[in-house]
């Protein structure tokens, strides 16, 4: 003969049995204190699907992980996959806690057009990510200045990742031959070049002229070769042009 043993609180009578958890007042969700700040929202959102950038996955891992290399470029065309290769290296390094970086942010200038007449400004991008950084002291008025403050914010944490920075750069064809339109940029990508305890990354379509004839590894300029893939089976032949 069977017997029902009935505790407090049990299902007696079609009462539904209620679960409480209690913790102590002083409780509080753990915190990693080893995870890093990031901010990857800024990059524009591709579907773009990777193909056959292996060595160039393998030549950003090698640029961080060795960290001899302060600032990497990568050059192309649009419709090469710049984006969408920082996108998948940023999501690669995330899914390894981000290797020892203490901050990681990002920033896409593409909005801006690159029109020879566009009045373009890295104004938007120096007061977000000035205060992103930390730095809470009197407006900067000086771009120079502005370069100067974020750089040294920058260099004690660890990762900036600028894309598409096109629109601020003059082009090649003109008079300017390519050099960067804004006072602080300029002087931002020459420190954080010359001396950094992490990573700039950029993509643009062209090269960045202020930073041509600095040695490697500790600056790189790598040109992407123009991917496409031919979708006439499931194990598509990846071709390059």
């Amino acid at each position: 003969m069977s017997q029902n043993h009935k505790g407090d609180g049990d299902n007696v009578a079609g009462n539904k049995k209620e679960i409480h958890h209690h913790y102590p007042e002083s409780y509080q969700k753990p915190i990693d204190l080893d995870s890093p700040k990031i901010q990857v929202s800024k990059l524009p959102h591709t579907n773009s699907q990777l193909f056959g950038r292996e060595d160039e996955l393998a030549l950003l891992d090698k640029a961080w992980d060795a960290n001899q290399t302060n600032t990497l470029s990568l050059i192309a065309f649009g419709g090469t996959g710049k984006t969408a290769l920082m996108q998948t290296w940023l999501t690669n390094l995330g899914d390894d806690n981000y290797r020892g970086a203490n901050a990681v942010y990002t920033w896409s200038f593409y909005s801006q057009g690159s029109a020879e007449d566009k009045q373009a400004s890295a104004d938007e991008f120096f007061d977000a990510a000035l205060k992103w950084f930390g730095y809470d002291g009197e407006i900067i008025k000086s771009p120079h200045d502005k370069g100067l403050k974020l750089a040294e914010l920058i260099n004690q944490q660890r990762t900036l990742i600028l894309d598409g920075m096109e629109p601020l750069q003059y082009p090649q064809s003109g008079v300017m031959d390519g050099a960067l339109r804004d006072q602080g940029l300029k002087t931002l990508c020459l420190q954080l070049a010359a001396n950094n305890n992490g990573l700039i990354l950029i993509s643009s379509r062209q090269s960045v002229i202020e930073l041509d004839g600095m040695h490697q590894p500790k600056v790189i300029p790598h040109e992407l070769a123009h991917y496409r893939s031919k979708p006439a089976s499931p194990y598509s032949e990846l071709i390059i042009s």
